[in-house]
C-alpha cells in the first residue's frame, strides 16, 4: 500500500496544475515548478531572487541588439550576456546550463515580458516530461569501461579558512603598501593585473 501511494503521489506531483503554492509566490516561478525537476527548480529560484531582489547592485548595459554587459556596481565584475540566447558565460550557467542573475536582471531591466527565458533555452535533461528521461522508452544501453591516465593528486596539506584570511589579508596589505608608492604608469599596470586576477579567481579560471 506505501507503494502504491508513493506511485500516486509521484504521478499527482508531475500532474499540471497539482503542486500548491503560497500567494505570494512569483507566477513564473510557478509556472516554472511545473516543467523542470525539483532540484533545478531551487537553483533558478535562488538565481532570480538576486536577479529581482531590490538590494541587487547591477547595472545593465545594452551593446547591440540582443546583447549586454551586466556590471555589479560593487565588485565591478562584469559578464556579457546574450540576451536572444539567454546565455552568460558565468560559472553557473557554464555549469548548471540554467538561466543565471545575470540573464535574468538584464531580461528585467531591459522589459522583457518574463524575467525568466522561455523553456526552449533550458536542456531537455532538467525538463520533467521530457522523453530523454523516460527510461521506460527506447534502449538501456549497456555500461562499460573506460580508462584514463590522470597525473597523482598533490599531497598538500589542508589550509582552514581562517588561515586563509589571515594570509590573504597580511599578503595584500603589503601589496598596498607597495601600490601606494609607486608611479601612475606602474600603478595602473599593476591595478590592472590585479583586477585581471580577481576575475580569474572569482570565475574559476586560476590554475596551477
Amino acid at each position: 500500500l506505501q507503494e502504491y501511494a508513493e506511485d500516486q503521489y509521484i504521478a499527482e506531483y508531475h500532474r499540471v496544475g497539482s503542486r500548491p503554492h503560497g500567494p505570494d509566490e512569483d507566477p513564473e516561478l510557478a509556472a516554472l515548478a511545473m516543467q523542470i525537476s525539483p532540484f533545478a527548480h531551487r537553483l533558478v529560484e535562488e538565481q532570480h531572487g538576486l536577479a529581482t531582489s531590490p538590494n541587487t547592485n547591477y547595472n545593465v548595459e545594452l551593446l547591440s541588439p540582443g546583447k549586454a554587459i551586466a556590471t555589479n556596481n560593487s565588485t565591478g565584475v562584469t559578464h556579457e550576456v546574450n540576451i536572444e540566447r539567454s546565455r552568460c558565460k558565468c560559472i553557473f550557467m557554464e555549469t548548471c546550463l540554467l538561466p543565471c542573475r545575470h540573464v535574468m536582471h538584464a531580461r528585467m531591466k531591459l522589459g522583457y515580458e518574463t524575467v525568466i527565458p522561455p523553456m526552449k533555452t533550458i536542456p531537455a535533461r532538467w525538463i520533467v516530461h521530457s522523453s530523454i528521461n523516460n527510461i521506460a522508452e527506447g534502449d538501456v544501453v549497456a555500461g562499460g569501461l573506460l580508462e584514463v591516465s590522470a597525473a597523482p593528486l598533490l599531497k598538500e596539506k589542508p589550509v582552514s579558512a581562517s588561515d586563509m584570511y589571515i594570509q590573504s589579508k597580511a599578503l595584500t596589505e603589503k601589496i598596498v603598501d607597495r601600490l601606494a608608492l609607486q608611479t601612475t604608469p606602474t600603478f595602473s599596470v599593476a591595478y590592472k593585473w590585479l583586477e585581471d586576477f580577481y576575475e580569474a579567481l572569482n570565475n574559476g579560471q586560476v590554475v596551477d
